[in-house]
């Protein structure tokens, strides 16, 4: 059976911010952990990228980048939840 992916939220980050455990809206992000993605490092930009997505509440997100200890993704410029949001990492259809 698969494993679930690991990160925490201190471990997810937009790119250029040093502080964990927040994304921006319009911004790309990352996200550090295991298990996150493919074994050989994947890069394009789709909803599920080579196995790997990532929601943001509800809402799947462009991933851009999917490796087993990192995952780069999209946060669009306007999302259903506001505030606080789940964000989860799927691989293969397994939640972390």
């Amino acid at each position: 059976p698969e494993l679930p992916p690991k990160y925490s939220a201190q471990s997810v980050a937009s790119h250029g911010s040093s502080n964990g455990g927040s994304i921006t809206l319009g911004r790309h992000a990352t996200i550090y952990g295991e298990k996150l993605g493919p074994e050989k490092v994947c890069e394009g930009s789709e909803i599920e990228l080579c196995g790997t997505a990532v929601r943001i509440g509800t809402e799947n997100v462009l991933v851009t980048y999917a490796s087993p200890g990192q995952v780069n993704f999209l946060v669009p410029d306007q999302l259903v939840a506001t505030g606080e949001a789940e964000l989860r990492v799927l691989r293969r259809g397994v939640a972390g």
